[in-house]
């Protein structure tokens, strides 16, 4: 009789999940070469091919949209005898604070994995700006809060860290223009950051939209007139036809993704 391996239907949900192995193998904290040879003999012991990678991203095959109900009943049921026979020490209530732009896609997958590590613990998340994070996270009012900073304060660890980019429309004109018109909402955290690298390259600027809340929680940009803004909350997401074919060669920092944890507050540790 042969018997699944635990650690490759993992995987495998994980490239289904993620539609990739790279992203799967850094969800996963693997080896990309790692999680491929656990599919590969995942497919040799069924007999099947799993998944179709023909495509630019990779999908399932019929055999693998069968085993998937399978083995996500399988980690379950794993997970849940794990968590249970192991008796975890770790119960209470956690108020977790993060920005609107980081939420999507990342936090459901770390809920997901904490939840499963940690089922006594109950995870209350709540989202807004950095500014109001940190305030909140000062009366008390958060655990745990992840910012979008220039520089991890004192009590804050950096995990994760992007350079600031300058975004404009797609063949736009506007950065040729001075004052250079820009857009920001009032509460980005690195609207100081940008107005200052203008000023010393000795670039006149103008506020062209100035805002209470910007698109994901960060500045907006005219996409139509070729406005610009310093993407700092999350830089990633500005693909290559986001941005202007030249812009101005202006540094404006990196962005740090500190997280910061009140001592005693939290029952995680």
């Amino acid at each position: 009789m042969r018997n699944l391996d635990i650690t490759t239907l993992r995987s495998f949900v994980a490239v289904a999940d993620t539609g990739g192995v790279t992203r799967a193998a850094s969800f996963l904290h693997l080896t990309q070469s790692a999680v491929s040879m656990q599919l590969k003999r995942l497919e040799e012991m069924l007999g099947e091919e799993l998944l179709d990678r023909s495509g630019r991203s990779i999908g399932l095959t019929a055999a693998g949209e069968q085993l998937l109900g399978f083995a996500r009943k399988m980690l379950s049921l794993n997970d849940e005898i794990i968590s249970r026979l192991t008796d975890q020490a770790f119960e209470g209530e956690v108020t977790l604070g993060v920005p609107h732009d980081v939420v999507h896609p990342v936090i459901p997958m770390v809920l997901q994995r904490f939840n499963a590590q940690f089922p006594r613990v109950k995870v209350n998340l709540c989202t807004s700006h950095t500014r109001g994070l940190r305030t909140d996270f000062d009366l008390g009012r958060f655990d745990l809060i992840v910012t979008t900073e220039s520089v991890a304060g004192a009590g804050g660890e950096t995990i994760h860290q992007m350079p600031l980019r300058w975004i404009g429309a797609l063949n736009g004109q506007t950065w040729r223009q001075r004052p250079l018109r820009i857009g920001f909402c009032r509460n980005c955290i690195f609207r100081g950051l940008a107005t200052a690298a203008l000023d010393d390259a000795g670039i006149r600027w103008e506020m062209a939209v100035d805002s209470e809340f910007g698109s994901h929680g960060g500045g907006h940009h005219q996409r139509g007139s070729g406005g610009g803004r310093a993407a700092g909350r999350h830089p990633a997401r500005a693909s290559a036809s986001d941005r202007p074919r030249r812009r101005p060669a202006i540094a404006a920092g990196a962005a740090h993704q500190p997280l910061w944890g009140r001592a005693g507050a939290c029952p995680i540790r």
